[in-house]
């Protein structure tokens, strides 16, 4: 009896400090008037070593190009503004919405891929009176994509996707008065 009364109170108190963390997370995105979109991607190479280094870096580059674009659709259909590059490199508070990805490949080929979304934003320290830029929203998923390239980034997109709905909607009720209509 007293076991189960401890792993109860231990439950409750793990649900509370996980609601603590995302009610945190959620606040932060109150008056953000949209973001800056970039993608990071980094592909392991097979264990066969056959792997041309610069063909490696442009498979890359599309890909990360790629998913850029699809999250800045998905943001402007959502009716939140996407900033451009000029305006994030001359506005300090324009919020960025990285996402990276992370492909390894196992002894049989098949790609095991790490994908988060996070919102980095300036935020005041209160102890030295200093701006420091953090991750104030993120969300992190791990999935096996398959052994074929051409599902690489079919597949992360779904999953980035997914992410980006709890974005919205954590964005929509941190923002009842944004407009829901698309962006430009």
């Amino acid at each position: 009896m007293v076991r189960s009364i401890q792993f109860l109170l231990l439950v409750v108190c793990a649900a509370l400090v996980a609601r603590a963390s995302s009610a945190a997370e959620f606040e932060t995105l109150s008056g953000v008037k949209g973001f800056y979109v970039s993608s990071v991607q980094s592909f392991g190479t097979p264990k066969s070593g056959k792997t041309d280094p610069l063909a490696l870096q442009r498979a890359e580059d599309k890909a990360s190009l790629e998913m850029t674009k699809v999250v800045q659709g998905e943001l402007k259909k959502a009716g939140i503004r996407v900033f451009t590059q000029e305006e994030f490199r001359d506005q300090a508070d324009v919020p960025s919405l990285q996402v990276t990805e992370t492909t390894i490949f196992d002894e049989f080929g098949t790609r095991h891929t790490a994908l988060r979304l996070e919102v980095h934003q300036l935020v005041a320290i209160y102890v030295n009176r200093q701006n420091a830029l953090a991750t104030t929203w993120s969300r992190d998923r791990l999935a096996v994509i398959g052994k074929d390239v051409a599902n690489q980034v079919p597949g992360s997109v779904a999953i980035v996707n997914g992410m980006l709905e709890e974005l919205i909607s954590d964005y929509r009720r941190a923002n009842p008065q944004a407009a829901a209509s698309p962006q430009d």
